[in-house]
């Protein structure tokens, strides 16, 4: 009997399909449960057929983007006894490719994984790849299902997903993005436990616009702080002020126009570079947000002042 499970990302909703129900994974129940809906939607977006297979589809595959990790002098050549090092390539993070009419995700360092897709991506099969029969849904959330989500919004002109912490305060939205390093998680951990602030997610944000209004969304995809997974259910929330943020000794917000905010707002934007289309869908999404809200540079010190700080800007 096939088992299915549903989850609801920035109100993407994504059905899996599998003759074998996920393993029960009590650490990451509360990570989760958040975009799991309560009952079976009525509409789903992208359908996909999981199976698990114990090595990787050999596919034609007309490679599209790559990205790889790096090994260091010390990694040695390419092993040509080894088939999966053969057909991904050496230290592959993953990949994006055409096969005939449809897409294909393989992930190797990053998860061993293969989904093919139509070009509308509807429907799909993918392939968890281990030698066991078992399969988890962090092998899915943290697989393929980011640059699959990245993909839908841009090439449904939906909505861009930012490297940004979110904060909802009293239904105010504030998206803090920066850099790896930057003070997501840090910005999340002051803001955290303040009376009416809800934290949506302290790396990874959704932004959509819906009938005219920018919403936040929160992800499944946690940094270095993810203790607010473990409260009551997180909302999407309206997008109020923008800030690309840094540390610094004493807080300062510095109000930026177009083209300075443009120029440090792209750099956290996660794009399919693979797709020109998409790419410039992004960017003109971003540029749409851009001349809708208020957006900063906002150099900050690690300590709760921050809170007071933020809600003080006219």
């Amino acid at each position: 009997m096939m088992q299915k499970i549903f989850l609801n990302i920035g109100d993407i909703v994504i059905g899996i399909e599998s003759q074998i129900a996920p393993e029960e994974e009590t650490a990451n129940r509360s990570r989760f449960h958040h975009f799991i809906p309560k009952k079976k939607p009525s509409k789903i977006d992208i359908n996909i057929e999981l199976k698990v297979i114990p090595k990787y589809k050999k596919y034609k595959c007309k490679e599209l983007f790559r990205t790889e990790r790096d090994l260091g002098r010390q990694a040695g050549a390419r092993d040509p006894s080894n088939q999966e090092e053969k057909y991904l390539g050496k230290g592959l993070d993953w990949r994006t490719g055409r096969v005939e009419d449809k897409i294909l995700f393989e992930g190797g360092t990053s998860g061993r994984y293969q989904l093919l897709i139509n070009e509308d991506l509807i429907r799909g099969e993918a392939f968890i790849i281990k030698s066991d029969n078992n399969w988890k849904l962090t092998e899915v959330v943290y697989g393929f299902l980011q640059v699959l989500i990245i993909y839908y919004l841009a090439k449904k002109r939906c909505g861009a997903l930012f490297h940004a912490a979110g904060l909802n305060d009293g239904e105010k939205g504030f998206l803090f993005t920066g850099l790896s390093g930057a003070g997501k998680s840090t910005t999340s951990r002051i803001w955290d436990g303040i009376s009416g602030i809800k934290v949506l997610n302290d790396d990874r944000i959704i932004v959509r616009k819906i009938k005219g209004e920018l919403y936040m969304y929160p992800t499944p995809w946690h940094g270095d702080y993810s203790d607010y997974l473990n409260e009551g259910t997180i909302k999407k929330v309206k997008l109020s002020k923008l800030f690309y943020i840094y540390h610094r000794d004493t807080n300062l917000a510095e109000r930026v126009h177009y083209t300075q905010g443009f120029n440090h707002f792209f750099k956290t934007l996660f794009l399919s570079f693979w797709d020109k289309d998409c790419v410039k869908f992004t960017f003109d999404f971003l540029a749409d947000i851009l001349a809708q809200k208020p957006c900063y540079k906002f150099g900050f010190k690690n300590d709760a002042r921050i809170v007071s700080y933020i809600r003080g800007l006219k």
